[in-house]
């Protein structure tokens, strides 16, 4: 876990470890130049967020998606 004690969309900023929010994570490393991989729970895309799921990581620049299990709202990614 990378933000310990947290819920919903905070991270953490790497290499400096600076806590932050997702949104503002993925701007940060988008002016980086680097490339965002998300790596998904078992229950990624389930349920009323799954239109979300397969949206939001495009919109935040996410290159590619590694789902622990297959999900038919990821495969738009």
């Amino acid at each position: 876990m990378l933000a310990p004690g947290t819920e919903g969309g905070v991270t953490v900023h790497l290499p400096d470890r600076k806590q932050t929010s997702i949104y503002d994570a993925a701007m940060q490393y988008q002016q980086e130049g680097t490339a965002l991989i998300l790596v998904a729970g078992k229950e990624y895309g389930t349920g009323s967020s799954r239109d979300w799921a397969a949206k939001g990581p495009r919109l935040l620049g996410v290159k590619r998606l590694l789902p622990r299990a297959s999900s038919a709202s990821t495969a738009a990614i």
